[in-house]
């Protein structure tokens, strides 16, 4: 027995106002039938990359024995429930499929008319989620890299959900990253002071791409065994660290010549 797919209903982006009850859908489907034993397939859901499946409903099979089904039901939304749904799903704990993603939108009615100008007493504005800037996608450009007699980079490819104006801002104080290094003792933040390796500026591709480097000087006998192992960026927005996402691990080596 496999998964098949999981989707999410409703589909793409939903309105709700404030304090009302939203109820989402995690639909799972199976290559067989099964038993009404469902104890061996794992379901979770997600608020960005947040695990909050705590507040989901018991599993249940959906009429035929290869359908599956799950609920999210959050009562009186407020803002913070605002952002990108997923749910996913797993047997016996191995290779999570996830869903598509649901963007969960939250109006609200205007009750001062000082708030904003151009709206009147009684009009709705929406607080849509897809303008809530975040990673969308981290990786890598290659999977190995090896050192050498000559500078060597790495870059990490950062897009978001949405355009960010850098014409008169920093991009560095809008989009964050961190790198880290594994050579066998435990994670370790990346930092300028090591000598060997510095970390370039993050650059503008276009107002959705964006890129991180980091610089190998050329290599010597006196290079450290330290600067090898495997490397990967950390990229976030803002002050959203809990949404922060993690590339893929490219590992450092030193070719045997040198």
């Amino acid at each position: 027995t496999y998964i098949d797919s999981v989707t999410i209903t409703p589909t793409s982006v939903v309105s709700f106002f404030i304090n009302s009850t939203i109820v989402l859908t995690c639909n799972i489907s199976l290559n067989t039938g099964i038993g009404p034993d469902t104890s061996f397939i794992s379901h979770y859901w997600y608020q960005y990359s947040t695990d909050i499946s705590d507040r989901r409903t018991q599993l249940m099979i959906n009429g035929e024995s290869k359908s599956l089904v799950t609920t999210l039901n959050i009562t009186s939304v407020q803002f913070s429930d605002a952002g990108e749904y997923q749910c996913g799903a797993s047997i016996d704990g191995n290779h999570t499929v996830i869903s598509n993603g649901l963007h969960l939108c939250v109006k609200v009615p205007v009750i001062n008319i000082s708030f904003d100008a151009d709206l009147r007493l009684g009009d709705v504005r929406e607080y849509d989620c897809t303008l809530d800037t975040f990673i969308k996608t981290l990786v890598t450009n290659i999977d190995l890299l090896f050192l050498s007699n000559t500078s060597q980079q790495l870059e990490c490819h950062i897009t978001t959900n949405t355009d960010i104006n850098t014409t008169s801002t920093d991009i560095s104080s809008i989009v964050n990253v961190s790198w880290y290094r594994d050579n066998g003792n435990g994670n370790r933040l990346v930092s300028d002071s090591e000598g060997l390796v510095s970390i370039v500026p993050i650059v503008s591709v276009t107002d959705t791409s964006f890129i991180s480097t980091l610089r190998f000087s050329p290599i010597t006998s006196s290079t450290p065994v330290s600067t090898l192992g495997n490397y990967t960026c950390v990229a976030w927005i803002g002050e959203q660290l809990v949404r922060s996402k993690t590339s893929n691990n490219v590992q450092v080596m030193i070719k045997s010549k040198y």
